[in-house]
C-alpha cells in the first residue's frame, strides 16, 4: 500500500539523516545538533526537542531556510519540486525560484496555480522568520498583475502585516526581471 508522507519522512530521517539536516521545527528557526555549526551573528537558544537536547540557530539575514523536504514547491526530496528556496531578509521571508516548462500554463508563462502555491509557502515561511507559533492557511487571495515568466529567476517576498487573536495577516509580492507580476494577501490561523 501507499505510505504516508510522515512515514516516508521518518524512514528517510533514520536512513539518511545527513540529507535532512538542519531540520526546521516550525516557529523555532533552523535546528542542528552540531555545536560546530554555530556562526557569529546567529541567535542561539538551547532546548529539549524530540530526539534529545539540541541547539537552535536562528538564521541571520540572507541564510537559506529549510522548508518541508517533501513539498512540491521547494522540497529537495520531492521529484516534482519547483525548486523554490527560502531566505530571511530582516522580518521578511523571501523565496527565489526559476520555474521550468513543466510549470507552464499559457505558453512561456507560469501556471497561476504554482504562483499561488509559492505565495502560500513563502507566506508560511514568515512564521519561521519571526519565530511565531505554527499556523495554517485560512484564506489566500492572489492578484495577477502581469504574466509570470518561466526560465528566469522570480522573487517572492512576504511579511507579517497584522495579528488579531489567533489570526495572522500576511502580505506578499512577486517580481521577475521585468518587474512585479503578482501580489497576495492571506490570513493564517494559529493552531489551537
Amino acid at each position: 500500500g501507499a505510505r504516508s508522507t510522515m512515514a516516508l519522512f521518518a524512514e528517510l530521517q533514520q536512513q539518511r539523516p545527513e540529507i535532512l539536516c538542519p531540520i526546521v521545527y516550525e516557529g523555532e528557526g533552523v535546528v542542528t545538533r552540531d555545536p560546530a555549526a554555530m556562526q557569529p551573528g546567529n541567535t542561539l537558544v538551547q532546548g529539549i526537542m524530540p530526539g534529545g537536547a539540541q541547539i537552535r540557530l536562528l538564521s541571520p539575514d540572507g541564510s537559506e531556510l529549510r522548508f518541508d523536504p517533501l513539498s512540491f514547491v521547494g522540497g529537495p526530496l520531492s521529484p516534482f519540486s519547483a525548486g523554490a528556496r527560502y531566505y530571511r531578509d530582516g522580518d521578511h521571508a523571501l523565496a527565489r525560484v526559476t520555474l521550468d516548462q513543466g510549470f507552464e500554463g499559457p505558453p512561456e508563462r507560469a501556471h497561476g496555480g504554482i504562483v499561488a502555491s509559492i505565495f502560500d509557502e513563502v507566506m508560511g515561511t514568515v512564521f519561521r522568520v519571526r519565530s511565531l507559533p505554527s499556523a495554517f492557511t485560512g484564506t489566500l487571495s492572489v492578484r495577477f498583475e502581469a504574466p509570470a515568466p518561466v526560465g528566469v529567476e522570480l522573487e517572492f517576498r512576504a511579511w507579517l502585516s497584522g495579528i488579531e487573536g489567533r489570526k495572522y495577516s500576511i502580505g506578499a509580492t512577486a517580481k521577475g526581471p521585468d518587474g512585479p507580476f503578482a501580489s497576495a494577501t492571506a490570513v493564517f490561523i494559529e493552531r489551537a
